[in-house]
């Protein structure tokens, strides 16, 4: 039941949205990465976590992935670490071990969302999440040269 309110509210969140925002808000707010303001779209469910399409992400912080439509996991690896994540499930790998996500991946109109934060920091980066205005917010991502 909690996975199906999960992916009910991010499907709410991320219908809503279209996902294609001239501005940023709370609920869509501006991507930079090592300081340039970056076309990664996130949006923000009410969980709190930043949640991006996966192909993206991953292509931003320079990790193969490849996608088991069967399983629904997507896998993505890069110089000794690989992250393995699968739609609904709260629980994610990194190297093979078992970590706990606070958001769970999740399939909405054939895009794959994955939480941003958890993608970054397991891939060498740093996030900062930043509250502009009142209904404005930005995301800093500091990656590894």
């Amino acid at each position: 039941m909690k996975k199906v309110l999960i992916a009910s509210l991010l499907a709410a969140t991320v219908i809503g949205s279209g996902m294609a925002h001239a501005s940023s808000s709370l609920e869509h707010p501006s991507i930079y990465v090592n300081g340039q303001k970056s076309a990664l779209n996130g949006v923000v469910p009410p969980s709190g976590s930043t949640m991006v399409p996966f192909r993206p992400v991953f292509d931003l912080v320079g990790m193969n992935v490849s996608f088991d439509d069967k399983t629904k996991i997507v896998t993505a690896t890069k110089e000794g670490v690989e992250i393995k994540l699968q739609a609904g499930s709260l629980d994610g790998y990194v190297n093979g071990k078992k970590v706990h996500l606070n958001q769970t991946p999740g399939i909405e109109n054939n895009v794959f969302y994955v939480n941003l934060r958890f993608i970054i920091e397991n891939a060498g980066g740093s996030v900062t999440w930043k509250k502009i205005s009142a209904d404005d917010a930005e995301i800093r991502i500091t990656l590894p040269e």
